[in-house]
């Protein structure tokens, strides 16, 4: 049997993989219009490939129409993820938060084994070659390609180009519109993981500042989606995975009201500044000292000169109510946003194909008979923290597992 697949990221990897894996004489053809395989793979995890998360689960999912994800993680959640990779020479670590890595720490080393892989098992793999026309022959896919013309024909043929996410390597999803043909309707493709842009002299003063939040995307008084991680204060606005993972939320640039509350004190946090005021409530002991124990220093002055008291203020000049006022601003910063970023800037995207019109038993289109999807292409997006790479390895292991039947 033959088979073709658009697209040489994880998705496309490991769908070949398993199909070879599966039986040794199916023949694989691979396309990508980069240079070479991984491109995206290559950057992720700042260059040390978070790769799985232990923690991914269905409900760990955005999508704009939701569907059940549970039937791919049955099969192949992150702990079949760590199987297949320890089984390839990639073995793997994890953290305390359940953030994976390879063991060698290293996304290039990754890429270089995966290709290796391929090469080994005989998959044929067509760097820069850019696929623009998708056509059925009887029963069998024909593609065209830029400059090359049309191809042999495909038995069946798995779909994992992607989305928009990151132009600048080599995202392009214009092969989608070939897909109408069959009944398919793509989502608009939504930035997700991006940086998020707002106004206003808090950044000026924060700059630099890292803190972990819990973080509630607003429009006015509606709640979008929550968060929690680390964010980072920028010239432009807000960045860091507390804030990437709601970006996805800000991506309608005519709207007016969108909003971000940040609760600066998680967790136990104003429980423990609790205990640390009251202990000193009548003593000449620093205010500031209470919440630089658990705040960054430029936090605090920023707050203080909100709440317009005197850094050399003691606790003792300090009442409950005052304190109680304090806690509740920190628990609930208010910050104008402008949107997110963009495609540019963010590391994946929300929208695509939607899951309704895909079998996630097999990954096959419920449209068209002998063609599957895999990976971001699908209206699917996951908070920073290879939750994206798991579900682009779950779900090419699974499309080729079951494309290959």
């Amino acid at each position: 049997m033959n088979f073709g697949i658009i697209g040489a990221g994880p998705a496309g990897i490991f769908s070949a993989l398993m199909i070879k894996e599966q039986n040794p004489e199916h023949t694989v053809t691979i396309f990508d219009g980069n240079q070479k395989i991984g491109r995206k793979l290559f950057a992720t995890g700042n260059g040390r490939c978070n790769i799985t998360n232990m923690n991914a689960n269905p409900e760990s999912y955005y999508s704009v129409k939701p569907g059940d994800l549970s039937p791919v993680f049955a099969q192949f959640g992150p702990k079949q993820i760590r199987e297949k990779l320890n089984s390839l020479n990639i073995p793997t670590v994890e953290t305390e938060d359940g953030w994976v890595y390879p063991q060698s720490w290293s996304a290039a080393n990754v890429v270089q084994i995966l290709t290796d892989a391929l090469q080994y098992a005989g998959v044929e793999v067509k760097n820069s070659v850019k696929v623009t026309h998708i056509t059925l022959s009887g029963t069998k896919f024909v593609l065209t390609t830029e400059g090359a013309g049309k191809t042999k024909p495909f038995d069946k043929l798995i779909l994992t180009t992607g989305s928009k996410a990151f132009p600048q390597l080599g995202a392009n999803t214009s092969i989608l519109s070939e897909l109408f043909q069959f009944g398919h309707r793509d989502l608009p493709f939504v930035p997700a993981l991006a940086a998020i842009s707002a106004k206003g002299d808090i950044f000026k003063a924060l700059q630099g500042v890292r803190v972990d939040a819990d973080v509630t995307a607003l429009q006015g008084k509606t709640e979008l989606g929550k968060s929690f991680g680390n964010v980072i204060f920028t010239d432009y606005g807000l960045n860091g995975p507390g804030v990437m993972n709601v970006s996805h939320y800000f991506s309608d640039k005519d709207a007016k009201d969108y909003l971000l509350r940040l609760n600066f004190l998680p967790g136990n946090l104003s429980r423990q500044l609790d205990e640390y005021f009251y202990a000193h409530i009548n003593r000449d002991y620093p205010y500031r000292s209470v919440f630089l124990s658990v705040l960054p220093g430029k936090l605090v002055e920023y707050f203080f000169k909100m709440w317009k008291i005197d850094w050399e203020t003691s606790c003792k000049r300090i009442d409950s109510r005052t304190f109680r006022v304090h806690i509740k601003r920190l628990e609930n910063g208010l910050i104008p946003i402008e949107g997110n970023r963009g495609f540019n800037f963010g590391q994946a995207a929300a929208g695509g194909i939607p899951l309704a019109e895909v079998d996630l038993h097999t990954m096959q289109s419920r449209k068209q008979k002998g063609l599957y999807f895999a990976g971001e292409v699908l209206d699917v997006v996951g908070p920073c923290g290879g939750y994206n790479l798991t579900w682009a390895i779950a779900t090419g292991l699974l499309a080729g597992t079951e494309a290959s039947k």
